[in-house]
């Protein structure tokens, strides 16, 4: 049986599954770890070097062309 915040966690996840469909979950999924580098940078003084802005900039046009969809045939 698994822990009562593994279930909670799981439940939720669900949620967010049924509300948006897998495609803009999928997105809310990437794009969390650059929300807390963000605020790692305002709050902790992390400074990003060029590896991490490349992997940001590769997170970004990934969701953008997946919520964009497919165009044409």
């Amino acid at each position: 049986m698994p822990a009562r915040g593994q279930r909670t966690k799981n439940s939720h996840a669900l949620s967010l599954l049924d509300r948006l469909g897998p495609g803009r979950s999928a997105a809310v999924g990437v794009m969390t770890p650059l929300l807390a580098l963000a605020v790692s940078v305002a709050f902790e003084g992390y400074r990003p070097d060029a590896l991490t802005f490349a992997g940001a900039a590769l997170a970004v046009a990934g969701n953008v062309l997946m919520l964009r969809g497919r165009t044409g045939g």
